[in-house]
């Protein structure tokens, strides 16, 4: 794992690592603390050489990889963030 984001509006989890990103999400009931049993779906990425970070913002998240004048990739996600 390079980096780890939470959704400030929506109980999810978004995990990046080198090749690729994970996201979890919870009923509005649980929170995400309680993220044991809970199956994690792929979701879209750019192809980059080593990805190392992600944030959410703007109803979906933005993702870069490592080095020196790498483009910022943006996600828009299907439902509100």
């Amino acid at each position: 794992m390079t980096s780890a984001a939470g959704s400030r509006s929506a109980n999810r989890l978004i995990v990046r690592g080198w090749s690729g990103m994970l996201e979890y999400s919870l009923p509005a009931d649980r929170e995400l603390v309680s993220l044991q049993g809970v199956t994690p779906r792929v979701v879209p990425s750019a192809v980059e050489e080593q990805g190392e970070t992600v944030v959410y913002g703007d109803g979906g998240y933005y993702h870069v990889s490592e080095g020196a004048h790498t483009p910022i990739f943006y996600v828009a996600c299907d439902d509100a963030i």
